[in-house]
């Protein structure tokens, strides 16, 4: 008895080829659009997730220390500051400097 082989013979073996580059090509793109909105969820967490957490989280203490925003001094402190920097007009007009502001100026 003979040994039975069998052959098996595509006759348009370029179509497999075809299919195969696509479903790599999706694959490839697959990759790439998760890669995106990685790096998109990961910008939104960090830029503007982050900030509105600690900016709610500070007006929670806020809130809780009961203390209200006196923004008066502030103001005129600024204003001085402001003035040190801008050339006098006359005498009359130059003040002080910063002895005559209570907060400290952070610039």
């Amino acid at each position: 008895m003979g040994v039975f082989r069998p052959y098996i013979i595509l006759s348009r073996y370029f179509a497999y080829e075809k299919v195969i580059a696509v479903q790599a090509l999706l694959v490839g793109m697959m990759a790439v659009i998760t890669i995106i909105l990685s790096g998109c969820m990961i910008y939104m967490r960090r830029r503007v997730l982050k900030p509105i957490k600690t900016f709610s989280e500070n007006l929670t203490r806020l809130e809780e220390t009961d203390a209200g925003l006196d923004l008066k001094d502030t103001v005129r402190c600024y204003s001085l500051a402001i003035s040190e920097w801008l050339p006098p007009q006359d005498s009359t007009s130059q003040l002080s400097g910063s002895s005559a502001c209570s907060a400290p100026i952070w610039w």
